[in-house]
């Protein structure tokens, strides 16, 4: 209740896999506990979250909001490509 999400997504050529970028201010959701990595980023950290090496998700928290990238299926985004996603988000000001 009183928790906002927002989530866009990146359809492959292929038309079958896809990737997203997503926005909560649910902190405590459940896809963003038990990272199995971090990174110093920007005075705060990203959180990594892999499986046998290769990035899922890379998330970043701002404020009350994180923001993460979910990779495709296959894991057709690089680590390095995940983490340039993710080095990139900005809070969108109303």
């Amino acid at each position: 209740k009183n928790q906002h999400e927002v989530v866009l997504t990146f359809v492959q050529p292929d038309g079958i896999q896809y990737w997203q970028i997503e926005e909560t201010t649910w902190s405590s959701a459940p896809i963003l506990q038990n990272p199995t990595g971090t990174i110093p980023y920007r005075g705060g950290k990203l959180l990594l979250y892999s499986t046998g090496g290769a990035l899922q998700r890379v998330a970043l928290r701002v404020g009350n909001a994180t923001y993460w990238v979910q990779n495709t299926i296959l894991n057709q985004l690089s680590n390095s490509t995940m983490i340039a996603i993710a080095k990139s988000f900005r809070p969108l000001h109303r």
